[in-house]
């Protein structure tokens, strides 16, 4: 079952840092939280990683850099043309400023609604 992810996703870097959203639409909601969709994971914010040590130059997670669309995004259902936001999605951040560091999504927000791909 893949579930839809809302404003209260938790994401996080293999570090568990976490991820902050501010979602690009807020008029679909679950439970009056804004719906994420294709867009809203792009360059956000990654706080509190662990990994790496800053002194030595080791630089930590600070941001998703990229975003795997195929896994990420509903290619059925979209709001105002933009694919809703998946619990599957992945992709990698800027650790090191080199892209190899995997990020997920540790829980969608809400724990009902579903999207049934193909």
């Amino acid at each position: 079952m893949t579930l839809l992810c809302t404003e209260q996703a938790q994401c996080h870097c293999v570090h568990a840092g976490t991820v902050t959203f501010d979602p690009i639409q807020d008029w679909v909601t679950v439970d009056g939280i804004p719906v994420l969709v294709k867009g809203d994971f792009d360059g956000r914010s990654v706080a509190h990683c662990i990994g790496g040590a800053e002194a030595a130059g080791i630089k930590r997670c600070r941001a998703i850099a990229t975003v795997n669309d195929s896994k990420s995004h509903s290619q059925f259902v979209a709001i105002e043309g933009l694919g809703i936001a998946l619990d599957s999605a992945s992709g990698a951040t800027d650790y090191m400023n080199v892209n190899l560091s995997p990020w997920h999504v540790a829980s969608a927000g809400q724990n009902w609604i579903a999207i049934v791909e193909g």
